[in-house]
């Protein structure tokens, strides 16, 4: 039996979802990166361009703007 996806380290910079709260059980599974993406692009108008050009610091990604879009979770997020 395959392992689910680990999406429990990860959170969106924007609003603070965390990817376990945004798993669609429609979709297949997805690992908390992808999650995040996915959400930050439909959700909060970044497009493909700002997020191919952010920076990461770490286990935190940065838009140009300054804007943390993914970031791992901490204690009080999960």
């Amino acid at each position: 039996m395959p392992t689910p996806p680990d999406r429990s380290s990860w959170v969106c910079g924007l609003c603070g979802s965390t990817a376990e709260e945004l798993a669609s059980p429609l979709h297949p599974p997805l690992d908390g990166p992808v999650v995040i993406r996915t959400h930050v692009l439909e959700a909060h108008g970044v497009t493909l361009e700002q997020m191919e050009s952010s920076t990461q610091i770490g286990a935190t990604w940065t838009l140009a703007d300054g804007r943390i879009w993914m970031r791992e979770a901490r204690p009080e997020d999960v």
